[in-house]
């Protein structure tokens, strides 16, 4: 509306061309359909259906709402009939009959036309995609046309990518192998491996991906699967090998997808795939809130706009994320999500520990991924060792589990000496606990495991909660018996930059005792491996977890796991159905030594179902699928949440070592402030400040500057639930600046190596992922 020619008369439109552009869009084909030669029934159809599709480009510069509730505007109206005749769209008396209709009849048109749709979900995902295409285009063309930033690369797997990728994968020494040897382990029995050796547990890990592999040629015509294994079986691997499969198999796949619950898992598998398939930054990429900015170029940020955009528009064939921005692209209706809907069709999309996230998001992540599986042609994997089957759970009150199960005879795998009997599993202080127990039971088998192995030692200590993590932790230190101890705190208040300390430390082969006192940051797939551990029981999935990180080779004899209870998980889990059927479930320590999760997720299921049954219950599938039939986009973002929680992120100014630091990220600090062998966290903070109060014509270059400062700022960062109380038992630290909580006199209360001190409050609550 800002050309030449539009510019000449002042119509006031400009502010509302989303608007106007509707209404031609609408006048446009009101035009084809009157004067089409199709059934009656069907030209309603047709207008019902142009409608709708009027809502994305009402909105494409805002966020969906409700496509039902097109906004009538009286000056548009005034200005059609000079518009239509640029257009030679309609004549003067069809215009007329265009406004009526639109003034009148639409409004009932509309809800009652949808009342008849068999399938909603096509309905809302169609409505969405137009959104996603409309809007990407819109923007690739703006850049286009006022930057001069031609996209031609749109990160799509070729045929010599795919070439590259499986032969990198076969080239790895025990995939090559396994598939030198493939029929070998394809028909091997596993009930001769069930002595405990690290040779076993490698040839269990080759027979396992042989399982994979040839379930997945059976079922090549299929898009749904999951891979259960347990931990240690290598399900990384796992998950190279199927997309290695699908690539031989399906010649339409566009890209690949891997999707974790944790930043750590993102980073850790990225690092891995990079390295093993050999693959440049043009080829994959890893999109997170701590990943620092990414450009194609190794060298250097380039052409910072170009990489803004492609990053935006994930133009890499390969993309790492969290659950939360991957469901957010099917779900959400901001801007920068809906974007990416259409980049999804076509795609092998990998989810990974999908248990970390609440029971009562499981049936409408079921429903999400059946449908956009079936109508965008996207093959999903869900894999984990406590895997929840999703797919069981009733939709609309059926059953239809269409999952291929790429692990057939898992119970022979879980039950395998070589996975179950890596850790025994014992409980103690469930109904007496006090620390001064603990920590007498902890010296015995800490000491006991030493005595026997060149009198080293690595213990794990899990908490539920900081607070009491910390106590423990404070308890421990004072204890004389361990001073000849290395003793290690990782907590939600403890910088990235600290635990990359700690777990680079405890790869590497110890050269004293050690004991790390931990809240839940260190389970799902950590690369760690300890040597006995004590947990504070609360999830079954994450006591699986746990195990997962002791003796992770089976090389060792008599690691254990320990369960106490503190009562912390019944205030941090009292609403969670799988906290409550293990208060409820005599059976739960079986059912955890023997891995039968199936059964205790039938229990959950079951309660699931039942709460879906209720009718006079809110917040559940029935509601979930009501605001999909209306396509009510604003409810759908709103009653989908993966995480409910209101954090707030504090900024501690201290100095960190430079290692910690990338080389691009060194050279970009490097335009501001000069420094040797730390960066001065206030000096950053000074930089955020300018950036982000100093806007520039340049939109692009100020988001590229933004995204680079907020990496850098995330290692001086640590959240909290932001809640009234916390913050005003911290305010006198600090202040609230620019979305973080500025911790200006962080020294009597914040150290490098121990976080938030204990004695500063109590009962303040942190986040501890």
């Amino acid at each position: 509306m800002n050309n030449f020619y539009f510019s000449q008369k002042d119509n006031g439109i400009a502010s509302n061309h989303s608007i106007l552009s509707s209404y031609l869009y609408l006048l446009y084909y009101f035009s084809k359909i009157s004067v089409s030669k199709f059934e009656p029934e069907i030209k309603e159809f047709i207008f019902f259906l142009s409608f709708l599709f009027v809502h994305p480009i009402e909105k494409h510069h805002s966020r969906l709402y409700n496509p039902y509730n097109l906004k009538i505007d009286v000056l548009i109206e005034m200005n059609l009939n000079h518009y239509s005749s640029l257009f030679t769209i309609l004549d003067s008396s069809n215009l007329d009959n265009f406004i009526r209709v639109l003034q009148n009849e639409y409004q009932k048109v509309l809800p009652n036309k949808s009342k008849n749709i068999k399938n909603s979900f096509i309905l809302y995902s169609i409505i969405k995609l137009n959104s996603s295409l409309l809007t990407a285009s819109d923007y690739y063309a703006t850049n286009e046309f006022m930057l001069g930033l031609e996209v031609n690369d749109f990160g799509i797997f070729d045929e010599k990518l795919k070439t590259k990728v499986v032969e990198n994968v076969g080239r790895i020494s025990y995939n090559k192998k396994l598939f030198i040897e493939f029929e070998l382990y394809k028909n091997l029995s596993i009930a001769n491996l069930n002595k405990r050796s690290n040779k076993n547990l490698n040839i269990l890990r080759q027979k396992l991906s042989a399982d994979v592999i040839n379930e997945i040629t059976k079922a090549k015509d299929k898009n749904l699967f999951y891979i259960e294994a347990p931990t240690g079986a290598g399900k990384t691997n796992l998950s190279i090998l199927s997309i290695c499969q699908f690539l031989n198999l399906k010649r339409n796949i566009t890209k690949v997808f891997y999707v974790f619950p944790f930043t750590t898992l993102i980073t850790q598998t990225f690092d891995t795939i990079k390295k093993k398939l050999k693959l440049d930054n043009s080829e994959i990429i890893e999109l997170h809130s701590k990943a620092e900015f990414y450009s194609k170029d190794d060298e250097n940020y380039g052409d910072s706009r170009k990489n803004y955009i492609d990053s935006l528009f994930i133009n890499y064939p390969i993309t790492l994320m969290s659950h939360i921005n991957f469901f957010d692209i099917l779900t959400s209706t901001a801007k920068e999500k809906v974007y990416l809907l259409h980049r999804l069709a076509n795609s092998i999309v990998i989810l990974d520990e999908l248990q970390s996230y609440s029971p009562n998001e499981w049936d409408k992540i079921n429903y999400l991924i059946k449908n956009f599986s079936k109508y965008y042609n996207i093959i999903f994997v869900l894999m984990s060792a406590t895997l929840p089957k999703i797919s069981k759970l009733l939709i609309n009150n059926v059953q239809d589990d269409e999952f291929n199960y790429l692990v057939k005879n898992k119970k022979d795998y879980y039950k395998n000496a070589n996975f179950s009997k890596r850790v025994k599993i014992k409980e103690i202080l469930i109904n007496n606990f006090s620390k001064e127990r603990l920590i007498e039971i902890v010296y015995a088998e800490s000491e006991k495991y030493s005595y026997n192995n060149d009198g080293l030692v690595k213990c794990v200590i899990e908490f539920v909660t900081r607070k009491s993590a910390l106590n423990f932790y404070d308890f421990i230190k004072k204890d004389n018996r361990f001073s000849q101890y290395k003793i290690f705190l990782i907590s939600g208040t403890i910088l990235e930059a600290r635990r990359r300390d700690i777990l680079e430390y405890l790869k590497n082969k110890i050269s004293s005792k050690t004991i790390v006192i931990t809240t839940q940051v260190i389970e799902a797939g950590v690369d760690i491996d300890m040597d006995i551990g004590f947990k504070d029981k609360s999830l079954i999935d994450s006591e699986e977890q746990i195990a997962g990180r002791i003796n992770r080779n089976a090389k060792k004899q008599n690691s254990k796991l320990f369960l106490f209870y503190t009562g912390d998980a019944k205030k941090v889990y009292q609403d969670d159905i799988r906290f409550q059927q293990s208060l409820l479930n005599n059976r739960y320590i079986q059912i955890l030594k023997n891995k039968e999760f199936d059964t205790f997720y039938k229990l959950v299921f079951e309660e699931l179902n039942q709460n879906n049954r209720n009718e006079l219950r809110g917040d559940n599938l029935a509601e979930f699928l009501d605001f999909v039939k209306n396509s009510n986009y604003k409810e759908i973002d709103k009653s989908f949440e993966l995480i409910k929680s209101n954090s707030i992120s504090v900024f501690v100014p201290l100095s960190i070592p430079t290692k910690y630091f990338s080389m691009k990220e060194i050279e970009f600090l490097n335009l501001f402030i000069d420094f040797k062998l730390e960066i001065d966290g206030f000096k950053v903070w000074d930089i955020y400040e300018k950036i982000i109060s100093n806007k520039t014509d340049d939109f692009i270059l100020w988001k590229v500057n933004l995204k680079i400062i907020s990496s850098i700022l995330i290692k001086f960062t640590f959240s909290m639930w932001n809640n009234p109380h916390s913050l005003n038992e911290i305010s006198f630290y600090g202040e609230q600046k620019y979305g973080y909580f500025f911790l200006k006199n962080y020294e009597d209360i914040y150290s490098f190596e121990d976080g938030l001190k204990n004695d500063f409050k109590e009962n303040i609550n942190f986040i501890g992922f």
